[in-house]
């Protein structure tokens, strides 16, 4: 069924469509793909915070899909490395609403959740964050774009480039929301802001400010929070003396203008390459590459007040900050994509992996840039993270490095933020992801088959999003999972609590949900104490006996999808044929035999 919808109390007129429908509900629901909320931000407009957008004066249609891909905020191509995707002319939003004003229901007044997606400040999307499974409950969905990389977070500290310009954009998509939802069905006085990674960093940072104030009423943040290591740069300035020589635009502190007048007049690729060498540099120096492609603490707003004013810690500390119910967690395994990143990019260039120095002596203290810790407390986490572990193999050494990077890098700042909140009376609600299902976003992040990284990725980084969006059908107990985040968000949405058997994080009492594998098959909430206790979880199973999940299963999984696929594409191409038989069968087991032999 499709359906044209056209919205004709919403001035300007909008188009969309009634053809779109949920998994497994298969409801129809409404959808409006890429309304744009703000005007094109290339030309003068780049590195400044948006502009507003004239109107359009003839019915603007917003049936098509493929406006996702079309109109995303530009960026390197993660199928395509060197090249470009999307648009600069890129702020406008999704909207999806299972319900619009008709005659006979002019209000639906519908609660509303407004999802920013990560990527590392750097890449992210709309199109895979879809309506397929909250939509099967009465919520309206907005799924807006912002700027990411330098385009987004560039800042030379003056009203030229202010910095935060994607956080201004995140900024904008709510005023917008809040102005237009009731014309799609939702309520402007019942707004969820919730997001993962750097989308959660960013919820943070609206949390704290004041100009944000009034535009949500409740904030989720999934495994990401503004008082981690990356949620600031600190030094915005020092970046331009690596992006100048990059780009070969003049750098000069005291009068940045020129400088700021060339980048504008790159090509994005140009300048989107060069971001990308830039951050190589850092990676290769044992830094966490955020630098100049994260929010800053303002002195400047480039015609809007200051988005981020002072130090988050500090905000949050004093109590100024919004105060609204809040639910924050983290992933079991977090350090595992962390651990990913810098094996690519810092251990293997620098031939650290099997050098029996580093693996003695250097362990913390080669990290204590890309987690911005003081090198003072080095010894003291080195003991606390590796002691007695093994390090005659890096591979020994994993479940230590899992633990401190999850821990420094994401951990350790959401559930400060948490136990700050709580302690100034604001209903706080924490979790631990923990389930480890059919599927997992490391074959994602790390995609080459088989998986090169030697160790597996556990419940890694993202793991969360499988049971919230349409990337997989799930079944069995990862659909239990599934139905159990997204009612409990729904309800959240609804009334500011989750569920009533999850408990309040409390100062004394440190209650916090851990959903895993028990939840699952028994469909009961598992409730533990102390949430900091989960710091050494993989050394304290290492020790149990128990490994980081998909070490070597998961290689093998990944490679006999792929050798699967291989077989059967040569059957198509050779022998015309769509059949799997016998022989295939067999083919598959020699090739995984010998697979199994060399991994």
């Amino acid at each position: 069924m499709t359906d044209l919808v056209i919205l004709r109390h919403h001035c300007p007129v909008v188009e969309g469509t009634h053809s779109t429908y949920t998994v497994p509900g298969l409801r129809y629901v409404y959808s409006f793909f890429q309304i744009p909320y703000a005007a094109d931000t290339s030309g003068a407009n780049r590195f400044r915070p948006p502009q507003p957008r004239a109107p359009w004066t003839d019915t603007l249609d917003v049936q098509a899909k493929d406006r996702m891909t079309t109109y995303q905020c530009i960026q390197e191509n993660a199928t395509g490395p060197g090249t470009l995707v999307g648009t600069e002319d890129c702020l406008r939003l999704n909207v999806y609403s299972p319900k619009i004003p008709t005659f006979l229901n002019p209000n639906p007044n519908l609660p509303v959740l407004v999802w920013i997606y990560g990527g590392a400040f750097i890449s992210g999307n709309t199109y895979i964050f879809n309506h397929w499974k909250f939509l099967d409950h009465n919520v309206v969905l907005v799924v807006p774009n912002y700027r990411v990389g330098a385009l987004g977070f560039l800042s030379t500290q003056t009203d030229d480039a202010p910095g935060n310009a994607g956080l201004y954009d995140q900024y904008m998509a709510l005023k917008w929301v809040k102005d237009n939802i009731k014309n799609f069905g939702g309520n402007p006085d019942q707004i969820t802001l919730f997001g993962e990674s750097a989308g959660a960093v960013s919820v943070g940072h609206h949390y704290i400010s004041p100009l944000s104030r009034g535009l949500f009423h409740r904030a989720i943040l999934q495994s990401g929070s503004p008082l981690t290591a990356w949620s600031i740069d600190e030094r915005p300035l020092e970046y331009h003396n690596r992006l100048a020589p990059a780009t070969n635009c003049p750098w000069n502190p005291s009068d940045p203008s020129p400088y700021l007048s060339c980048l504008r007049n790159l090509d994005p690729l140009t300048l989107i390459m060069a971001q990308k060498n830039v951050i190589t540099q850092y990676h290769l120096e044992g830094q966490h590459g955020f630098n100049g492609v994260s929010p800053v603490v303002q002195v400047a707003g480039g015609g809007y007040d200051l988005l981020i004013r002072e130090d988050p810690y500090t905000a949050l500390t004093a109590g100024r900050h919004s105060g609204v119910p809040v639910i924050l967690g983290c992933n079991k395994h977090e350090g595992t994509f962390v651990l990913g990143l810098l094996y690519n990019e810092y251990l293997v260039p620098k031939n650290l992996v099997d050098d029996p120095n580093f693996l003695s002596n250097s362990l913390v203290t080669s990290f204590t840039d890309a987690v911005e810790i003081d090198t003072k407390d080095a010894s003291a986490l080195e003991s606390y993270y590796f002691s007695g572990l093994s390090r005659n193999t890096f591979t020994d050494l994993v479940p230590g490095f899992v633990d401190f990077l999850g821990a420094t890098f994401i951990k350790q700042g959401s559930y400060e933020m948490a136990m700050i909140l709580a302690d100034q009376g604001v209903d706080t609600w924490f979790y631990s992801f923990e389930y480890y299902g059919a599927h997992t976003m490391f074959d994602i992040l790390f995609p080459e088959p088989p998986n090169s990284l030697p160790f597996g990725g556990g419940v890694t980084h993202a793991d969360d999003l499988i049971y919230q969006w349409g990337l997989w059908t799930l079944t069995g107990t990862d659909n239990t999972i599934k139905k159990y985040i997204v009612r409990s968000w729904v309800n959240f949405a609804y009334d500011g609590v989750p569920t009533t058997t999850w408990p309040k994080l409390k100062v004394d009492t440190q209650y916090y949900l851990a959903i895993n594998q028990d939840q699952g098959s028994t469909n009961q909430e598992q409730i533990y104490q102390d949430y900091s206790q989960t710091y050494t979880t993989a050394v304290d199973e290492y020790f149990s006996g128990v490994a980081i999940p998909g070490t070597t299963s998961r290689r093998l999984q990944s490679l006999e999808t792929f050798t699967r696929l291989n077989i059967m594409e040569t059957a198509i191409q050779e022998e015309d044929r769509l059949s799997w038989g016998e022989n295939d069968e067999e083919e598959l087991a020699n090739r995984m035999a010998y697979a199994a032999y060399y991994i």
